[in-house]
């Protein structure tokens, strides 16, 4: 692991980029349908043949961007983009789309299918990286957005509705058009899974952890980010199914697992099959069975569970962004990160 990832995601650097903003309750039924499926598949759909078909037919990345209100904008996806077909062209299902699935897109003329390499990412700030991305308008010409805006909705969100090409080429020194981009996408190896007791804790609490995070340079992966909004959220936990496969996403690129240490932690919730968090913190959902690094978090005044005993880190701080700092110095001061 180097001080900013473990095993840095590369993108190629001249293929075709689209970026695009999507509006927050869109994408929360988007993320439920993708990784919820009973076959998952990363599709999206557009209606815009000038740049989103043009761009994107064959092959390309398409980079998906958000905001919570109040809140920075995000990175939420990169599609690696097999192809773009009408929604009744028969290669769309010889990739696997079925029709069934097609018609949750039934608003859209154009699909998106995305390969393996496609993912969401936990929740980030994309705002710096956002504002070193060159575009390119129709006519060729290369643009960035204004770092005088201070209003994601205002100009950002307006500007950015529609797909729109990543310029290949930059205005400064960067790479290219898609480097700031591409380099916030690669920190998603400093993924982190926050684990917590729905019944301990309140939402308001859990969010501003996350952003904590977030703002030291983490991915956290949080169900209720994830999944925001109540009622898609719900959907999911009733499907034990469901839920594992959620959860079993969340830990695809984590390093860690951060504990949030309460009385019930670890105590299975009556009604429920599965003792959630204690899989959680025993890292059950981690990929091939990787070691996880366990980081317990104990909130002011919460008693604890006494399940974190073998924590790797305890962080000490009560406040969120000096705890969220703690763990910054401690990943980067790890022998095995330099």
């Amino acid at each position: 692991m180097t001080k900013s990832s473990t095993k840095l995601v590369t993108y190629p650097t001249m293929e075709n980029h689209v970026l695009c903003y999507v509006q927050r309750n869109r994408i929360t039924d988007w993320k439920r349908l993708v990784i919820t499926h009973e076959e998952p598949l990363f599709l999206y759909g557009s209606n815009d043949e000038r740049v989103f078909v043009k761009h994107l037919v064959d092959g390309g990345t398409l980079w998906v961007v958000s905001s919570i209100p109040t809140r920075p904008p995000e990175l939420v996806a990169c599609l690696s983009v097999k192809t773009v077909a009408k929604r009744n062209d028969p290669k769309l299902e010889a990739l696997g789309v079925s029709k069934q699935l097609l018609r949750h897109f039934a608003e859209f003329n154009w699909i998106a299918v995305g390969g393996h390499e496609s993912e969401f990412f936990g929740h980030n700030v994309a705002g710096s990286a956002l504002l070193k991305t060159t575009f390119e308008s129709t006519s060729g010409e290369p643009w960035v957005l204004s770092r005088g805006s201070k209003e994601w909705r205002g100009e950002y969100g307006m500007k950015l509705q529609r797909p729109t090409k990543v310029s290949n080429n930059s205005l400064d020194s960067q790479e290219n058009g898609i480097a700031a981009v591409r380099a916030l996408a690669a920190t998603s190896m400093n993924s982190v899974f926050v684990s917590w007791k729905w019944c301990d804790n309140s939402k308001q609490f859990v969010r501003s952890l996350a952003y904590a995070l977030a703002e030291s340079g983490f991915m956290p992966w949080v169900d209720l980010l994830a999944l925001p909004r109540s009622k898609a959220l719900l959907k999911v936990q009733k499907d034990e199914d469901k839920l594992e496969r959620l959860l079993r996403y969340g830990y695809r690129r984590c390093f860690g697992v951060i504990g949030v240490d309460t009385v019930n932690y670890g105590i299975q919730s009556e009604g429920s099959d599965k003792n959630w968090t204690l899989r959680e913190w025993e890292g059950v959902f981690a990929q091939d069975g990787a070691a996880l690094a366990k980081i317990a978090y104990r909130p002011t005044g919460a008693a604890s569970s006494g399940v974190m005993a073998c924590a790797d880190l305890r962080l000490s701080s009560k406040d969120p962004r000096i705890a969220a700092r703690e763990l910054r110095n401690w990943i980067d001061s790890r022998p095995e990160t330099h």
